[in-house]
């Protein structure tokens, strides 16, 4: 008995097996904490490209030949390649897997079985010697004690002497006893036998073949962690490493029962919970009500079904008496306008049903309502409206502390009402005639789809409600980016209306709106909405009072036009009001810079070398631990240093409005006039990896500024200044502004090329129309240029290059970007073997913005449209000489390609000058920030 314990795990492992499915023994400890070295998982073969993010995969290791890794898939780049992560690792996997070497998809977990595998591998001969060794004694005594039994049974004799019946015979000593042979009419009594003694010999047999045969079926597949960095486990239940699956999911809380409504025709509902009682589909008279074998909500190809909203319903077989504690839950997707009944106890198993009660419906608005009657109706109605097509999961719970309902591992709802109607009945889904006597104003059927309904006899947890939602693996998207990161405190802000905006962190601290807010207004990430702030009086504060944050870390998501700056996220020592202690603070000045601030005795901050008050959307993100403060925007870092202190006192984070007096570069308006969604407090430093798939969730590329900005241009000229301007601001915020030379060569305001941050541009007429630099250069060897171009010229022009001089015509002008009457772009060099060009050999004078893009490094120079290196040269000199950089017009004399104008006829903006030779992702990424035509 003592050995079915292990055989009986081994046979989970050697059953799936069988099937095809791939088990593989856990060697190190990269996805810990719920899956550990010694745990054998099996994985099911899936078909190429069905994996989900989120989901655990066995893959070929591609740092390992011959060996395996389990992991969990992170993202999955533009070429299609896998990204994995180890739960416990702190950054993803440094080497992409190739979809081929995908084995399969992670579905259960078999602990203990592998660990003489480790031991073997790790050369612990004590951890397991001693196993054995306890193993064998531990079947030795049984054996003793099984022997000892047999003999007290005997009725007489003793042990080891026995009377032949008949009487009369005597017992001989051992000694005299005859070695073989009995007399021929001897018997044993029945109540003699036992079973055939075993040996210490063949309990270590035993306990061998559980750990060979375990080990002859998972070494070959020992599964390896690709550790490139290593950090405590996390506790996100968000990211439960032990929910593969919806199933796990639901059944490691053991519900009492649990229907998948997986089937694929009737009538047969199966009760999945181990608890028996099956469910039975309801229809009418024909069969229908009830179309099977639909797509369901959760990875890995789960089904569902569909309820017609006239017919269809599901009632279950077991009968429940008064549940006090409890919970139910369900997966729906519908559009209908019409409500319905989704669960609830009925004290009729078929019919409408008169007595009924903890009833989860969704009201005609699309809300979901739960409700009790504990003498009168009693109703908790979320904030959000659910009738939209997608997949989402609704549980509701009643216990000693009252009434929960969460949507999509949210809570959103709750109440003190711990008491509902005293009787015995039957759990429902789908129908129920309630809407009359319930004042629900709703049908009573439930038109949608629907799947995973679960009845616990427990109240689940924040956590539980959580875990269970994500394992779903829902797509990926901007709130799984920022779960996946472990929030203190996530705001989607998404509510809808002016009530609490619910913590999406899974650990229920609420916040509240204050003031002049706009609501439903749609945010960056697909699908999804925030807020608009009045920049008067609208905010949003949180109720969890919080000491000292010493490590810790901001996120939030804004858009605005403001010139008045304001609070994007920080933290103050009240809620509500303005506080009279204030740090931690990430703020926007009037000029849209973006600032992260703290005082630890003295001010320091971080801002960021462009604006951002461009009508675009964008995400900031700070954080501050013993390596200093970090800044990021758009997933690229702008600033950083080694500051770690920050003011001393308890208070709470604040969205949108906090108190600037007395700090540097303080903007004119405390509030934020602005648009604002997910907001996030991390009690840890993120890292840049963290945050850069927080911005890359959104699907949307990096506005045209932040891509120039993050490449760290010398000089930045946007050129979208308005008419009578003489001055070209620099946006890279080093202070080289340009200067106009005769504005009245400019037409200004031509529509940009990056239609996302609004972007404007200028047009060039009149003969010598150009903007100048400041600032002198020597020589410079080692430089980038871009410029975006439109044009129909079929005369030519200078675009940008290097002249001797900032004002007037150049006697040495050099490093020239140009196009010629053809429409053919030119970068040419003054080279120590003479003028050297570069030309592309289609012509760009279509009408359309093109990205031009020179460099020269000690490698040579190159030439770059759209995005794409079209030519390339060894030249690596170029005139020695100390001039200025311009955009526009100069001479173009003597050169071999040189147009019959130096005045280009056509449109520039975005032009930057670099230090540093531009790479190709970087040129890759200002060319994709273009979002229009």
């Amino acid at each position: 008995m003592l050995l079915l314990l292990p055989i009986g795990l081994l046979v989970w492992v050697v059953l799936p097996a069988g099937i095809g499915w791939q088990p593989t023994d856990v060697m190190t400890g990269s996805m810990e904490p719920r899956i550990v070295a010694g745990d054998v998982v099996v994985a099911r073969p899936v078909e190429p490209g069905s994996w989900q993010i989120g989901q655990v995969l066995l893959v070929a290791d591609p740092d390992h030949v011959g060996r395996l890794r389990l992991h969990r898939l992170d993202h999955i780049t533009d070429t299609g390649q896998l990204i994995l992560k180890g739960d416990a690792n702190a950054d993803p996997d440094s080497t992409p897997v190739d979809p081929s070497a995908v084995r399969g998809v992670a579905v259960l977990r078999v602990p203990w079985v592998g660990a003489p595998v480790v031991w073997l591998a790790e050369n612990r001969w004590s951890a397991l010697g001693l196993t054995v060794v306890m193993t064998a004694a531990l079947g030795w005594l049984a054996r003793l004690d099984r022997r000892r039994t047999d003999e007290r049974q005997r009725p007489g004799g003793t042990p080891g002497n026995h009377a032949p019946p008949g009487g009369g015979g005597r017992v001989l000593p051992s000694a005299a006893r005859p070695v073989v042979g009995r007399p021929s009419s001897y018997e044993p009594p029945a109540y003699t036998r036992r079973a055939p003694r075993t040996s210490v010999s063949s309990h270590l047999a035993a306990v061998a073949v559980v750990v060979v045969v375990g080990a002859a079926v998972t070494t070959t597949v020992d599964a390896q962690a690709a550790w490139s960095s290593t950090t405590a486990a996390p506790t996100n239940s968000y990211a439960s490493a032990s929910d593969f699956t919806c199933d796990s999911a639901v059944l490691a809380r053991s519900p009492g029962q649990y229907f998948r409504l997986d089937e694929n025709g009737p009538p047969t509902a199966a009760n999945s919970s181990g608890t028996g009682g099956n469910g039975t589909y309801r229809t009418n008279l024909l069969g229908t009500g009830v179309a099977y074998g639909v797509a369901g909500p959760c990875a890995g190809g789960s089904r569902a079904v569909t309820l017609d909203g006239s017919n269809g319903w599901v009632s279950t077989a077991t009968q429940v008496a008064n549940p006090t504690t409890y919970s139910t839950g369900i997966w729906f997707r519908t559009t209908t306008t019409s409500g319905g009944f989704l669960t609830g106890l009925v004290a009729a198993r078929t019919g409408g049903g008169s007595q009924m009660d903890r009833i989860t419906w969704m009201d005609t608005s699309g809300r979901l309502v739960f409700g009790t009657y504990p003498g009168a109706v009693r109703t908790l109605t979320t904030q959000g409206q659910y009738n939209d097509g997608q997949w989402h999961q609704v549980i509701a719970t009643q216990s000693a502390v009252g009434k929960r309902i969460y949507v999509d591992g949210v809570l959103d709802a709750s109440d003190g009402e711990t008491g509902a109607e005293n009787f015995a009945g039957y759990w429902r889904i789908g129908y129920a005639a309630f809407s009359a006597n319930w004042g629900a104003g709703t049908g009573n059927y439930f038109a949608g789809t629907v799947a995973g309904a679960a009845f616990y006899g427990t109240a689940l947890s924040p956590g539980d409600a959580a875990a269970e939602y994500a394992a779903a693996a829902p797509p990926g998207g901007c709130a799984s980016a920022v779960r996946s990161a472990s929030p203190f405190e996530f705001y989607r802000l998404d509510e809808g209306g002016p009530s609490l905006a619910l913590d999406s962190s899974g650990n229920n601290r609420s916040a509240t709106y204050q003031g002049g807010i706009t609501y439903s207004v749609p945010a960056a990430c697909s699908g999804q909405t925030g807020i608009t702030l009045d920049g008067t009086t609208g905010y949003v504060s949180t109720s969890t009072a919080v000491t000292n944050p010493t490590t810790y870390s901001l996120s939030v998501w804004f858009r605005t036009t403001t010139a008045g700056g304001g609070l994007l996220i920080g933290f103050g020592n009240t809620s509500v009001g303005t506080p009279t202690d204030y740090d931690r603070m990430i703020y926007l000045n009037n000029a849209g810079r973006v600032v992260f601030g703290t005082f630890g005795g003295a001010f320091n901050t971080l801002t960021s070398n462009a604006s951002y008050n461009d009508g675009a959307w964008h995400q900031v993100a700070a954080s501050q631990s013993s390596a200093g403060m970090r800044l990021w925007v758009d997933g690229v870092q702008v600033g950083s240093n080694t500051v770690t202190g920050s003011q001393n006192y308890t208070g709470y984070w604040r969205v949108g409005a906090g108190n600037f007096d007395s700090w540097p570069d303080q903007p004119t308006s405390r509030f934020l006039a602005g648009s604002v969604a997910d907001a996030a407090v991390y009690g840890t430093a993120l890292t840049a990896t963290q945050v850069s798939q927080m911005f890359t969730a959104a699907a949307i590329p990096a506005s045209c500024a932040a891509a120039v900005t993050a490449a760290a241009p010398w000089a930045f000229y946007r050129l979208n200044q308005t008419t009578g301007s003489s001055v070209a601001a620099d946006s890279s915020g080093n202070g080289r502004a340009g200067t106009y030379q005769t504005p009245s060569m400019f037409t200004f305001g031509a529509a940009g090329p990056c239609q996302r941050d609004g972007s404007a541009g200028v047009t060039l007429s009149g003969s010598t129309p150009f903007v100048s630099a400041p600032v002198a250069l020597t020589n410079p060897t080692v430089y980038s240029i871009s410029a975006w171009v439109r044009t129909t010229s079929t005369t030519g022009g200078r675009v940008a290059g290097f002249s001797g001089t900032t004002t007037g015509v150049s006697t040495n002008s050099d490093r020239h970007l140009f196009l010629t009457a053809t429409g053919q772009v030119v970068f040419g060099v003054k080279a120590s073997g003479g003028l050297t060009e570069l030309k592309t050999t289609r012509s760009y004078n279509d009408g359309q913005w093109h990205l031009l893009v020179a460099t020269q490094t000690a490698a040579g120079t190159a030439l770059w449209v759209d995005g794409t290196r079209v030519a390339t040269s060894s030249a690596v000199s170029a005139d020695n000489r100390t001039g200025y950089w311009r955009v526009g017009w100069d001479t173009l004399a003597n050169w071999p390609s040189a147009p019959p104008s130096n005045t280009l006829a056509g449109s520039l903006a975005d032009v930057a000058f670099y230090s540093t030779a531009l790479s190709a992702s970087q040129i890759s990424t200002i060319f994709a920030s273009r979002s229009g035509p």
